[in-house]
């Protein structure tokens, strides 16, 4: 399973769903022609991005357990922790979509959700770039 970097994989399609939740209303704000198309395409990632968050947590506990024998070590846990955030942060912008849909009205409200989960990612994503290959390895420098 590590052979084939399951978790590595995992990971970028939240990563690609939460930045698409806050950078696609930007552009459909600025282009009003396309706004339409652009806020579908939104409130379809949204709907499935707690799913994708789930997968890419699983898997990394899953790859936790399996590297380091454990899943309660200091940085582990604190991952654990951070998604648990993420996936909330994933569920309310999914119940937002469903509830609401998104559109012009409460764009920015995606768009704030979207940059903390963003952040959120970012910081899980720095976090599991040091266990995979050490904090101090070429992998991880500059």
């Amino acid at each position: 399973m590590l052979n084939l970097h399951l978790h590595p994989i995992c990971v970028h399609f939240p990563i690609v769903g939460t930045t698409g939740s806050f950078f696609v209303p930007i552009i459909a704000l600025l282009i009003p022609s396309i706004a339409a198309t652009l806020f579908h395409v939104v409130t379809l990632v949204t709907m499935i991005l707690p799913a994708l968050v789930i997968l890419g947590g699983i898997s990394g506990y899953i790859g936790s357990k399996l590297r380091f024998k454990t899943a309660t070590a200091k940085y582990p846990k604190q991952k654990i922790y951070l998604t648990i955030i993420y996936f909330i942060i994933s569920c309310i912008q999914s119940y937002m979509t469903i509830a609401h849909s998104v559109n012009a009205e409460n764009a920015w409200i995606m768009i704030i959700l979207g940059i903390i989960g963003s952040i959120f990612a970012a910081k899980l994503g720095k976090m599991g770039s040091y266990l995979f290959a050490g904090r101090f390895s070429p992998y991880t420098a500059g």
